[in-house]
């Protein structure tokens, strides 16, 4: 019988998709959108046409169908991410907090999930009442990275788990509000999620140049990136890779004009690309916090007490 950690994952995953997916059919199908456009209604909206009557009277239906169920692609990563992370839990692998019962882990489904999930009410309704939730799914993932990353640094320097957790339970809320606030008043998405990305880089980055930078030259490109695990370093890779592509991908097919966009087409590369590769991003950085520790030397075995007391 399996035990509570090893069913969580999956418990979560199901439950949070039923009630995002029930909560966005009773829209979609039944209430309607709230009849109030999106700021990008009357510029592009990303590229894909809609009818904006429809927008202006709060209809029932999707807007933008392809930038819409491209979102579903979490029904693949998502579920590899539990599996992977019951079958650890299974096995009793507790290197780090991705392969552990802890909640950073479990928290990583959820905010996986919610990263495609949240972006469907944009591009469904392209109305400004639902349209938040794309930007606070964004706002979520990067936020993870950022306090993800700073809580394995401070158990690195021997932070205490109620240090830790007082940090993200503070931290990561008041961030992703925040965020979440500016973002709904008119600050490009871009430029926010660019914000939290780069601050998780040079969290990431840094510390390993400054830590490996006297490594062996004959294997620069990892001893750069201070990975001392080939596959840790292809996982980090694909996933900046993938990132760089899905960027690429939003810029050139945001709105009528750009070399990727037309709007009557079945190609829609922001929902085809850009969230397909995000997906692909959250999968990847998943195997490469997983593989974190595996090439590590031991700790030291604790010195004996010497036999010599004194009295």
């Amino acid at each position: 019988m399996f035990a509570w950690p090893v069913l969580r994952p999956w418990i979560l995953w199901i439950s949070a998709a039923l009630f995002l997916m029930g909560l966005f059919t009773l829209f979609a199908v039944v209430l309607g959108w709230p009849p109030v456009p999106e700021d990008c209604v009357d510029t592009y909206c990303y590229c894909e046409y809609f009818d904006v009557r429809d927008v202006t009277a709060g209809a029932r239906g999707i807007r933008q169908p392809v930038n819409t169920w491209s979102n579903l692609y979490v029904f693949v990563t998502v579920p590899i991410i539990a599996f992977t992370l019951s079958r650890d839990r299974h096995r009793g692998d507790a290197a780090n907090s991705m392969q552990s019962s802890g909640f950073w882990a479990d928290l990583y489904v959820l905010v996986a999930l919610f990263l495609g999930l949240g972006s469907m009410w944009l591009h469904a309704s392209a109305a400004k009442h639902v349209a938040w939730m794309d930007g606070m799914s964004m706002y979520a993932f990067a936020g993870f990275l950022l306090f993800y990353t700073l809580d394995r640094i401070f158990v690195a320097h021997g932070a205490s788990r109620g240090v830790r957790g007082t940090i993200l339970l503070l931290g990561y809320p008041l961030v992703v509000m925040f965020f979440t606030q500016i973002g709904a008043r008119g600050v490009n998405s871009e430029i926010l999620v660019g914000l939290l990305v780069g601050l998780y880089g040079l969290l990431e980055l840094l510390p390993r140049n400054l830590y490996f930078w006297q490594s062996n030259w004959r294997y620069w490109p990892m001893n750069f990136l201070g990975f001392r695990d080939g596959w840790a370093m292809t996982f980090w890779g694909i996933a900046g890779a993938s990132f760089l592509f899905a960027m690429t991908a939003r810029a050139l097919s945001a709105k009528p004009g750009d070399i990727w966009c037309s709007p009557h087409s079945a190609f829609q590369p922001h929902g085809l690309l850009w969230h397909s590769f995000s997906g692909v991003m959250a999968l990847m950085l998943y195997f490469y916090w997983r593989r974190e520790n595996r090439n590590q030397p031991p700790a030291p075995a604790p010195a004996a007490p010497a036999a010599e007391r004194w009295t």
